[in-house]
């Protein structure tokens, strides 16, 4: 398993999540992205990162609100 890039302390900063926020509704021209060499695997983490990755940040935001 890949090492992350930041501390387990490290907590992420509310205009790097608005950021990756935006990247999950960028359109793409309407062309496949070519995935030469991805595993199946990978296929379908892209696939579902679309919907994953809001439904996370949006957790972070209810957790940081509740906490508090």
């Amino acid at each position: 398993m890949e090492k992350n890039t930041f501390s387990e302390r490290e907590t992420i900063k509310m205009d790097m999540l608005e950021q990756i926020k935006e990247r999950c509704f960028i359109k793409t021209a309407g062309n496949d992205i070519g995935l030469i060499g991805a595993t199946r695997d990978d296929q379908d983490f892209i696939a579902n990162a679309r919907q994953d990755i809001p439904w996370l940040i949006n957790e972070v935001y209810r957790l940081r609100k509740r906490d508090s």
